[in-house]
């Protein structure tokens, strides 16, 4: 797993160590996401997941990426990942750098006003095609999903349209546009090392509580 992206791994390992500087709170707020995996696991049954926020363009994006990086670095399955907005706006370069210097390979699709990625985490191992996108498309599930809400003013939107199995709201920061290129992609870093540390505290209590659940069955 990641044998051939040691930058990656090296990326991973950092906010592994870092989980202390979740708030208790937060993650009390995070493992209700956790719990919700257990029984897909052991069941072999799908659960899906979609974030949700303003425009699908920084929060969401970085979420459905390292959620489903994390998923695939500690090995659980049976997961399915989306994320949407109410309304579209392009990926921003910031966020690709981010990406590619925490050890992302990233190639570009398309030259558009809302390009998409293709995405990997290693030589075999694809995360899929990332772009903005509305919350409605027809690839997001509309029913029984746990909605994952990165940001406070979408909140009736999705009160207005989807029928939800669990809802969490785990609002994040937008990075700010400031003066200066070097100021705002640092925004944009410390924005990623928050949310890769807490997806990874997400599918690493998952991992915790399968193996806790799998011994007791012993």
């Amino acid at each position: 797993m990641l044998r051939d992206n040691s930058q990656l791994l090296d990326f991973i390992r950092d906010r592994i160590g870092e989980f202390d500087l979740i708030e208790p709170r937060r993650k009390q707020t995070l493992g209700l996401i956790s719990e919700l995996i257990l029984p897909a696991a052991l069941a072999g049954r799908n659960i899906s997941f979609l974030f949700v926020c303003s425009d699908n363009s920084v929060r969401t994006q970085f979420c459905h990426i390292w959620i489903k990086a994390a998923a695939q670095y500690y090995g659980i399955q049976n997961l399915k990942f989306f994320s949407g907005g109410v309304s579209v706006k392009g990926i921003p370069q910031p966020l690709i750098n981010t990406l590619k210097s925490a050890g992302f390979k990233v190639k570009s699709l398309t030259n558009s006003s809302n390009p998409h990625y293709a995405i990997k985490i290693s030589r075999e191992q694809n995360l899929g095609v990332f772009y903005s996108k509305y919350i409605n498309v027809k690839e997001n599930p509309k029913e029984n999903f746990c909605a994952i809400i990165t940001c406070q003013d979408v909140e009736r939107e999705l009160n207005l349209n989807m029928r939800t199995h669990l809802k969490v709201t785990i609002p994040y920061a937008s990075p700010e546009s400031i003066l200066g290129a070097e100021e705002e992609q640092e925004e944009y870093n410390v924005l990623a090392k928050k949310i890769a540390r807490e997806m990874l505290y997400i599918m690493s209590t998952a991992h915790e509580i399968l193996l806790e659940t799998l011994d007791e069955e012993e």
